[in-house]
């Protein structure tokens, strides 16, 4: 009989495998070109096994970055003592660019690069995007609410977390873009922390200094 460590780490071995050979072939061919069947056939699992695993093809390419819809919401839950939320946020978000995550757009590897590329000329990848963004934001307003205490509204709580997810999105897809555009990675990651710095600004005063009333008279 197998130990239940024996299984776990079988089940991590064909998790890895559908998803390498999925991205094989679709980096090589374009996602709309390679069939579930074939995938299977590379990875020497049967189609049902494969979703099994995964429940569409779309999954099987995003399951690499599906962990890092939590990262901002256990920023926040995890932030030190006298840490506002926002500045928790900024500070992780930060650490990644420093580090060049591939989930802020920020890679010179060329295998990240071309995953870059596969997800910006799918239509389908970039929809199940939305997805995780929504996820991320509904994680983003639990722990906002959890950190603000009993009088948290959530309202305001939903759209803080809405607004925050959106800009850290919109800043990865900038860096992404100008990375697979073949931009030095040196002058991405630059530019990627006075993006960050000024959305963070932004975010901090809220948008109404982008927008004063007009002046009577």
């Amino acid at each position: 009989m197998e130990q239940p460590g024996l299984r776990a780490r079988k089940k991590q071995e064909t998790h890895e495998a559908i998803a390498e050979a999925a991205l094989a072939m679709m980096v090589e061919r374009g996602f709309d070109d390679v069939s579930v069947a074939e995938i299977a056939e590379v990875a020497h699992v049967s189609k049902v096994t494969v979703f099994n695993y995964f429940p569409t093809k779309e999954d099987i390419v995003l399951a690499r970055i599906e962990d890092h819809t939590a990262g901002t919401a256990d920023a926040v839950r995890d932030r030190p003592s006298g840490t506002s939320p926002l500045d928790a946020i900024q500070t992780h978000f930060t650490r990644l660019i420093t580090a060049k995550d591939p989930i802020t757009g920020l890679s010179d590897r060329p295998d990240v690069i071309a995953f870059g590329r596969l997800i910006l000329e799918t239509p389908a990848l970039l929809a199940k995007f939305a997805e995780q963004r929504t996820r991320e934001q509904d994680q983003l307003a639990a722990s906002l609410r959890q950190a603000l205490g009993k009088g948290a509204d959530s309202l305001t709580c939903h759209l803080a977390a809405l607004q925050i997810v959106s800009v850290l999105w919109a800043l990865a897809e900038r860096n992404l873009r100008a990375t697979v555009s073949g931009t030095h990675p040196r002058v991405v990651a630059r530019n990627a922390v006075k993006d960050s710095q000024t959305a963070f600004v932004l975010l901090a005063r809220g948008v109404g200094d982008l927008m004063p009333a007009p002046t009577k008279g």
